[in-house]
Formats: C-alpha cells, sequence, structure tokens
C-alpha cells in the first residue's frame, strides 16, 4: 500500500493569525472591564467617604447639642455657640466645646465646609448643618443637609444629598 496522503505535521499561518485575533479580543475586553471596575469602585469609595463625613458630623453635632440643651442657640455661618460652649468646622475637623471645658475633635475626609443655622420657636430650635462635599475627581459639589432637634434624644434625622 501506498501512502496517497502526507501526514500533517505544525501549524499553518491562517491557524496562527486566527489563534492571535482571539487572544488580543479577549485581551482586550479583560484591560477594558478592569478599567470599568476601577472607576466604579473609585467612585463608590468616594460616595463612601461623603456618607461616613455626613455621619461623623451629624453624630459630633447631636453630641454637642445634647449636652448644650436647653440654651439658646447663635449660628454664625460655620460657628454655632450655646453660652460658652461652642461647635465649628474648620480645617477638615468639625470641633466642639460642651459646657465644663470639654473638647472634642471629629475629623472628615471629603468635607470642604458646614454652614450651621439655627431655626428657635420658644425653647424648641433646630440646629440645620448644611455639609458641602466636593468629588476629587469630578469637582462636582454634593451638599447634604443635616437637621437637629434641640431636645435631647430626638436629633439625628439628616436627609438630602443632592448631587
Amino acid at each position: 500500500m501506498t501512502k496517497t496522503m502526507r501526514s500533517r505535521k505544525g501549524v499553518t499561518l491562517a491557524e496562527i493569525m486566527v489563534a492571535l485575533a482571539l487572544v488580543s479580543i479577549m485581551i482586550t475586553m479583560v484591560v477594558s472591564f478592569t478599567l470599568l471596575i476601577t472607576e466604579r469602585t473609585r467612585a463608590n469609595a468616594q460616595n463612601d467617604a461623603m456618607r461616613r463625613d455626613v455621619e461623623v458630623i451629624r453624630t459630633g453635632a447631636e453630641r454637642w447639642l445634647d449636652a448644650t440643651a436647653p440654651t439658646t442657640l447663635t449660628a454664625d455661618g460655620g460657628k454655632v455657640t450655646a453660652g460658652e460652649s461652642s461647635l465649628v468646622f474648620q480645617y477638615g475637623s468639625l470641633r466642639g466645646t460642651l459646657p465644663g471645658g470639654e473638647s472634642f475633635t471629629m475629623r472628615t475626609e471629603s468635607t470642604s465646609s458646614v454652614a450651621f443655622e439655627v431655626m428657635a420657636n420658644g425653647e424648641d430650635a433646630l440646629l440645620f448643618c448644611y455639609i458641602t462635599c466636593q468629588d476629587i475627581e469630578t469637582d462636582e459639589i454634593v451638599t447634604f443637609t443635616v437637621c437637629l432637634n434641640s431636645h435631647v434624644g430626638e436629633g439625628g434625622v439628616w436627609g438630602g444629598g443632592d448631587q
């Protein structure tokens, strides 16, 4: 018996080209997906930082307000006072001085400013904290509003975050 067909060894150029094309398509998909996930992770981390900052400021303001109630509150932009006690936001930190001289500092990550406003109705008062955060990557300004009641135990409701 004679062999009419030679046994084939090796790969053709066309097979190599197809394999390279498939590998390059897969690499492109992996790189694109990785970039997308990285961007989303970064955005979520920034949003988490803003929400943590709002919670830090709410907690600090609530602590200060509970310690100073039922004293009359006065606000002047970035500072609110109740007698000798004060609450101020500066240099990325919320600083409070409580009655009796005790003080506390609570740091924030992405908050650029906090403005205070007091609305009084007799003994009852509402303390509004307008918290401005700046997205580091997009320079977008996001404002949150925290509203606290001067009655002990009734504060801490926050709302907002218009984007």
